[in-house]
Order: structure tokens, then sequence, then C-alpha cells
């Protein structure tokens, strides 16, 4: 399976488990630019609410995590999946801290 494959099946099955509340969670997939998003939106009484929670790109032949705001340890779920750690950048940590888990640190 290509890489992109097994992020977009990641996200869409997360995005696939019933909100509660009012929200809704979607998937925002673009192959072309190669950008992945799994987000939460809706009104919680007055407010309206929007949250992107998982937000991925495919750079260079890594994928790039740049925001979780989940509780999923999405760069261990997508290695157990098939994509090496070796070719996921934590890209929300400061850069020298991405290689201390064993991961890419997107820097040449």
């Amino acid at each position: 399976m290509e890489t992109r494959d097994i992020v977009k099946n990641t996200l869409s099955e997360f995005a696939a488990i019933p909100s509660h509340g009012t929200t809704q969670d979607r998937t925002v997939f673009d192959d072309q630019a190669s950008v992945y998003q799994w987000c939460s939106y809706g009104w919680q009484d007055m407010k309206r609410n929007f949250n992107v929670i998982i937000h991925i790109e495919i750079r260079n032949g890594f994928v790039w995590i740049e925001r979780n705001a989940s509780d999923i340890e999405i760069g261990e779920l997508l290695t157990e999946r098939g994509i090496p750690k070796s070719q996921i950048v934590l890209g929300f940590q400061a850069p020298y801290k991405r290689g201390l888990h064993g991961y890419a640190t997107g820097l040449s």
C-alpha cells in the first residue's frame, strides 16, 4: 500500500468514529498538494468550534506530522501500518527533539 493510502485510511478510520455532542468529524484530503487532515467542527451552545485534530503532509518522501491534537500516537500507528520511522517527521516538535525516538529529523 502506498504511503498516502496508509495516511488517508488511518485518518478516515478515526474520523468515522461517532463524535460526542453536536460536532462532526471530517477528513480533508488534497492528493495534488499531499496534504491530509482530520477536522472536527460544529456548535456547542452558542460557540462555534473548529479544530484540526491531525494535519499531515508528504514532502520529499517524508511524512510530516504537523499537528496532533489527539491522544493517538499517530507516528507509532503509521509505523505499525507500514511507514518506517525513518520516513516520519514529527514536525510539531522542535527540530532538536525530533530524532529522539527514532523518527526522522527533517533536517538535511
